[in-house]
């Protein structure tokens, strides 16, 4: 961790550590496929999946620290 607190996100931490933030049949969200009256399924999983990384990408290890987040 070179970097400053203050330039580090959770969506970075979570990432170096597990990976992608969030799967969806194995695969990123945007990649799912559904079929029939479950197709609308992947919209769903791909908005989950940008306010997952909007929050993430928002709160930085100096917001934790400093506890303002």
């Amino acid at each position: 961790m070179a970097l400053p607190a203050a330039s580090i996100t959770l969506a970075k931490v979570i990432r170096a550590v597990e990976g992608p933030l969030s799967t969806v049949q194995d695969g990123p969200p945007r990649a799912a496929l559904y079929v029939g009256p479950a197709r609308g399924l992947r919209d769903i999983w791909v908005g989950i999946q940008e306010a997952l990384e909007r929050t993430l990408e928002g709160i930085t290890l100096a917001d934790l620290v400093d506890g303002s987040r």
